[in-house]
């Protein structure tokens, strides 16, 4: 019997997804952050992870990072990303990673049931929602790696001087970064910066 863990920070969502298992598979845990799922991981107790890009900080770069750090443990383990966050250069981020399912909330649930049975039987799958959007020119949050770092530590109260040090790049840098992306987002200053990154918090 195989052991799945989902790590998914909105309970509703986790209980949702746990109806979609089938019962040959042995749910060991439902997380909401991924510290105890590093400690699964490393624990080896799990065969399959079903989980979000971002934990109840709200950040998708953390999940991001999170799914690089463990790629030796993704050679053993299945992994399936289930996420609402649809940022074009995330999901490009994401289709570089290891994962052998990548499924968009916003997909039903039947396409969604599907993508889950694929990823048990060793299939490999990518939502055609997710397809859509990076074959679209249109997406307005189409942020570096380096731009989401910093605008995720604005959005955190972080200073620049902060940022710099917290990254070890220069507060000039930082400064470059945040004006690209205030450019992005059409911001005008800072305050209008930060009104629209917390519209968009949830896809930075």
């Amino acid at each position: 019997m195989k052991n799945l863990v989902i790590m998914e920070p909105h309970s509703f969502t986790s209980l949702a997804m746990r109806a979609l298992i089938p019962e040959d598979v042995k749910i060991r845990g439902a997380l909401k952050g991924f510290t105890p799922l590093q400690s699964m991981l490393d624990a080896e107790m799990i065969d399959i992870v079903i989980m979000e890009i971002y934990d109840t900080n709200l950040f998708p770069m953390d999940g991001i990072d999170f799914i690089r750090r463990n790629a030796a443990h993704w050679n053993r383990v299945t992994l399936i990303i289930c996420t609402d966050v649809d940022n074009v250069f995330l999901i490009k981020e994401l289709m570089k990673c290891k994962a052998r399912i990548l499924i968009s909330k916003k997909d039903d649930i039947v396409a969604i049931e599907h993508a889950i049975a694929k990823g048990m039987s060793g299939d490999y799958y990518c939502s055609p929602h997710l397809l859509d959007i990076v074959n679209s020119d249109s997406n307005e949050l189409s942020l570096t790696s380096s731009e989401l770092r910093v605008m995720s530590l604005l959005l955190n109260n972080k200073t620049p001087m902060e940022i710099s040090e917290s990254l070890g790049i220069s507060y000039k840098t930082v400064q470059t970064h945040k004006r690209n992306v205030m450019q992005k987002l059409g911001a005008r200053n800072s305050f209008g910066l930060m009104k629209i990154g917390y519209q968009y918090k949830n896809k930075l």
